[in-house]
């Protein structure tokens, strides 16, 4: 009874240092800076217009139809806002979650399938890898797709491993579950993935019965259960609209020609998933060797033969594909980190981990000077980059100091790896914090300004005049005008002929160029990329 309760009490302990860690990391900063890019604002605008106008089933963005995405993403947005309000921290928070729940989830996997020690390393290893830190604190469906396709996947493994016929009926539905769920947040990728490496699984093997075919049937049908509904129900109210523009552009079409400007070669996922899975890459490598060397002589783990299935269908998968973005490979990551995380239990001891730490603490520190230069190249302001180079010296020296005195210390594994997955994670959230906040501000404050003079002037309608940004969208809550230039210089000629007021965000350098528009159009407000103008009105 007394080791039960100490075993116990050891794996409360885990789960409560798992998430203070994941607390820290995915909530530190997260609502620092504004919403980048162009994903960002697109979904949590999308969000916001459901809101308004009621609509919870087509979804639009700009005020028009956006047929891009299924809606799942979209309603856990609208429900954060709704519980918490608008803004940037609630805009990322339901990534924030996914992210945690599943990282939650391979600690529970890994200690059901291997033991508690593989457990609790496979989810320090998938919270502090650099990608999924970056994606997880990011308002996308990417890492929402990532969690429902994953417990898919751990649910039919738990379901096949299972002897007792309800617990795996269970199991089965409950992956049924997730795979619905991931259909509403991409479509029909996350009914793929599941099934097309659980089948290859099967093969492997040597188990496709009957029974297999009728459980993973099963699934299929409590996904489409689920998910059907609604397509249904846009495919109506869009009068099939939405089922030809999403199906055919952005999933066939995705798969067989680029889309949106995203080429790569067949090697494109590769540095990716190198770089993305630092800083524990060097240990994964020698986990994959000994892996396939261990599969050659045919003793290799089941699970670890289902987990090596799953990272190498969805590389294949995603390299084959024509359109190439490096989120993507994201899928992949809970499977490395509880083959690594196993590798790292078994077959390692407390001086190869000091040495691969140490290691990586000497790589780090030969890239900071170069990290130093980049930023000093770049196109900040020289106030801004000295900013960014203090914040990254400073924050990168403590952590080399931190992790030696952690390296000299810790007597134990655990301990060793608790710290310095804390220590890294802890600092590569609060360096990714600085950088996007000098980055944004640089680039996308301006953008964010100019909309809020907008939506503080109740202005309807603007132009962004030759470039798209939604940031504009999200901050003014006005339909912007992103057609092609020609089209959008006729509308501001027939504005001044008409002595029509009209609102215009210009980059700069065009402003400088184009005597049209500063002749007729005045500054409304000025920043240091783009101005707002606004045509002269007597």
């Amino acid at each position: 009874m007394f080791t039960l309760n100490v075993a116990n009490s050891k794996q409360s302990n885990y789960i409560y240092f798992l998430i203070l860690l994941c607390l820290i990391i995915f909530f530190t900063g997260l609502g620092e800076y504004g919403l980048l890019a162009r994903d960002e604002p697109r979904y949590c605008h999308a969000a916001y217009e459901m809101i308004q106008n009621g609509d919870f089933i087509v979804p639009q963005f700009n005020y028009e139809p956006r047929f891009d995405k299924p809606i799942l993403y979209y309603w856990l947005i609208a429900l954060s806002y709704k519980l918490f309000g608008i803004n940037e921290f609630t805009s990322r928070l339901p990534s924030a979650c996914c992210a945690i729940l599943l990282i939650i989830s391979t600690y529970y996997i890994g200690k059901k399938l291997f033991d508690l020690n593989t457990g609790v390393f496979s989810a320090v290893i998938l919270a502090t890898s650099a990608e999924y830190l970056f994606i997880g604190r990011r308002a996308a469906t990417d890492i929402t797709l990532c969690l429902f396709v994953s417990l898919a996947l751990y649910t039919i493994l738990l379901a096949h491993n299972s002897n007792n016929s309800k617990i795996k009926i269970l199991w089965f539905i409950s992956s049924g579950l997730c795979m619905g769920l991931g259909i509403l947040t991409k479509g029909p990728i996350a009914i793929i993935l599941p099934v097309g490496i659980f089948f290859i699984y099967l093969i492997l093997t040597k188990k496709i019965d009957f029974s297999n075919i009728a459980f993973i049937i099963l699934s299929i049908f409590i996904s489409l259960v689920i998910s059907l509904p609604w397509y249904a129900a846009i495919h109506i109210t869009t009068g099939g609209e939405f089922t030809r523009a999403f199906f055919l552009e952005h999933n066939i079409s995705r798969f067989t020609s680029v889309v949106g400007e995203h080429p790569g070669p067949p090697w494109f996922y590769i540095p990716i998933i190198l770089g993305g899975f630092m800083p524990w890459t060097l240990f994964f490598i020698p986990a994959i060797y000994l892996n396939v060397k261990n599969f050659t002589k045919g003793n290799l783990n089941p699970n670890i033969v289902f987990m090596s299935t799953w990272a190498i269908f969805v590389f294949i998968f995603f390299s084959l594909s024509t359109t190439k973005l490096a989120t993507y490979i994201v899928l992949l990551f809970p499977p490395l980190s509880l083959i690594t995380a196993h590798w790292l239990n078994n077959h390692i001891n407390l001086k190869k981990i000091k040495q691969l730490l140490l290691t990586i603490n000497i790589l780090l520190a030969c890239v900071v000077p170069f990290v130093l230069v980049y930023i000093s190249n770049s196109n900040l302001n020289q106030h801004a980059k000295e900013d960014l180079q203090k914040g990254v010296l400073i924050y990168l020296i403590l952590y080399i100091l931190i992790s030696i005195s952690i390296l000299v210390f810790s007597k134990k594994s655990l301990t060793l790896l608790f710290s310095f997955a804390s220590i890294y994670g802890v600092t590569a959230a609060a360096l990714l914090t600085i950088s996007l906040q000098t980055y944004y501000n640089y680039y996308y404050n301006d953008l964010k300004q100019h909309a809020l003079e907008l939506q503080k002037r109740s202005i309807k309608e603007a132009i962004s005049l030759n470039t798209y940004q939604p940031i504009l969208v999200f901050y003014s809550h006005a339909h912007i005008n992103f057609e092609h230039k020609a089209k959008q210089i006729k509308l501001i000629k027939s504005a001044v002929q008409q002595n029509k007021e009209l609102y215009v965000v210009i980059n700069k350098s065009n402003y400088n160029n184009n005597k049209f528009i500063s002749n007729n159009l005045e500054i409304a407000s000025k920043g240091n990329r783009y101005h707002l103008l606004k045509t002269r009105t007597n």
